[in-house]
Formats: C-alpha cells, sequence, structure tokens
C-alpha cells in the first residue's frame, strides 16, 4: 500500500474516532432523555450509560490499533509476532464492543421486562455482528500466517 493510500486510511480512522467521542458525549443525553419518556427505567440510565461509552469505546480503542498497524505496515517489523497480536486485539475489541450491547438487551429483555421488536432486533443484530467480528479477525490471523511463511521464504531465498 503506497503511503498516500495509508494516509487516507489513518485520517478516514481518526475521523472515526473524533465521531464516537462525539457519540460518547452524547450518550447520557440519550439515556436522560430515554428516562423522561420512561420513567421505570431512570434507575438504568447511569450503567446504560457507562456501557454505552465503554462499548463506543472499545471501537475507538480498535480504530487506534488500527492505525498504529496502518502505519507499521511499512516498515520491516511488519512481519513479527506483535502484529498478529494487534489483528487479535482488534478484533477482540469490536467483538467486545458488540457483546456489551447484546448484554444490555438481554438484561433489559430478561430482568426489566422491557423487551420489545426493537431491543430484540438490537440484541440479533449485536450477536450477529460480534460473530462476523469472530469470523473476520480468525481470516485476517490466518492470512497474515501465511503471508508471513511466504514472506519469511521469500527472505530465505533472497
Amino acid at each position: 500500500m503506497d503511503t498516500f493510500a495509508r494516509r487516507i486510511l489513518i485520517a478516514i480512522l481518526t475521523l472515526f474516532i473524533v465521531v464516537l467521542f462525539l457519540g460518547q458525549l452524547l450518550v447520557p443525553i440519550a439515556a436522560n432523555e430515554s428516562a423522561e419518556v420512561h420513567p421505570e427505567v431512570l434507575h438504568l440510565v447511569t450503567p446504560y450509560s457507562t456501557l454505552g461509552i465503554a462499548s463506543l469505546l472499545c471501537f475507538q480503542l480498535a480504530a487506534v490499533l488500527l492505525c498504529k498497524l496502518l502505519g507499521k505496515s511499512a516498515t520491516p517489523g511488519f512481519w513479527n509476532g506483535a502484529t498478529r497480536a494487534l489483528i487479535q486485539a482488534v478484533g477482540a475489541l469490536c467483538v467486545l464492543g458488540f457483546v456489551i450491547p447484546a448484554g444490555v438487551a438481554i438484561h433489559l429483555c430478561v430482568t426489566m421486562n422491557a423487551g420489545g421488536v426493537l431491543i430484540l432486533l438490537g440484541l440479533v443484530m449485536s450477536t450477529l455482528a460480534a460473530i462476523g467480528f469472530i469470523c473476520v479477525t480468525c481470516l485476517a490471523v490466518r492470512t497474515y500466517d501465511k503471508a508471513r511463511t511466504e514472506h519469511e521464504e521469500l527472505e530465505a531465498v533472497i
């Protein structure tokens, strides 16, 4: 990947991080407005806001690690074990970012009896997204391992 494309990707990821930060500022506001409409869940505003912010933080950290991975891709150090760990960490953070809202949806449905179509849809979508990121992470790690093996074989020949 050339330097220009890498810089564009890093700029897009930086914008993504900033937008997620703005989302973190809006989570408590949205939670308070929801509590005004449904006063029976007023006691859940703080814990759910905290979990919402934590979920967004997972995606921010994943984006930071992706920026680090992109920066590292042009260096010889890209082919060491730390890169594999970075790929796995990005995947794990994204999965956690989707599991947190799924846990909130389960809590709402089971303990609060506050289900509904949108809550169930959110639960299904979060679960599917987490499963999808697990699959993509496994594929990325396998692809990286294969490329690393081929890189090492090529280095041995040259």
